[in-house]
């Protein structure tokens, strides 16, 4: 993956993609982690955003047990 590992950020927007560089994981942000505070939405530990989901990012709360695909779009 092409990110910029050193460009990292403590919180992020609903709809967010970002890359987690500790655990080299692809985090999809909709709402409040466990260690979010009040009015944000914090991540466990910084990632670099990368990306913007389409549509409302509310809508993958119903996506546990299911596949979510991704496409990289130019």
């Amino acid at each position: 993956m092409n990110v910029e590992p050193g460009k990292t950020q403590e919180t992020v927007d609903a709809g967010d993609v970002g890359y987690g560089p500790p655990g080299r994981a692809v985090c999809r942000f909709y709402g409040p982690t466990p260690v979010s505070g009040p009015g944000e939405i914090r991540p466990a530990s910084p990632v670099a955003v990368f990306g913007r989901l389409d549509g409302d990012p509310a809508a993958l709360r119903q996506a546990r047990g299911h596949r979510v695909r991704v496409d990289r779009v130019e």
